[in-house]
């Protein structure tokens, strides 16, 4: 549970975890799951798309061109959509 927030800062894939760290993060974050992820789409608290990224092997993701605050991140793996909210520092 992200104490922060209150939120989980993982979600379960079948028997398989995500987890986004650090959370909160600077100007890159890792995601750790055992799944290909097949695409990743970055929302403002607003719901505006700041960033979207398809078909992700490096499980990095460089945050550097967003403000800090509050985003929502939509993962898809598979036939799965989860959502799960980052803070940038």
């Amino acid at each position: 549970m992200n104490s922060a927030l209150g939120t989980p800062s993982e979600v379960e894939f079948s028997a398989e975890a995500i987890v986004i760290f650090p959370n909160p993060g600077k100007d890159r974050v890792s995601i750790h799951t055992n799944q290909p992820i097949h695409s990743l789409n970055i929302y403002t608290f607003l719901g505006q798309e700041v960033m979207s990224l398809d078909t992700i092997l490096a499980k990095v993701i460089d945050l550097s061109e967003l403000s800090k605050g509050v985003y929502f991140v939509k993962i898809q793996i598979n036939d799965s959509e989860k959502r799960m909210t980052l803070v940038k520092d």
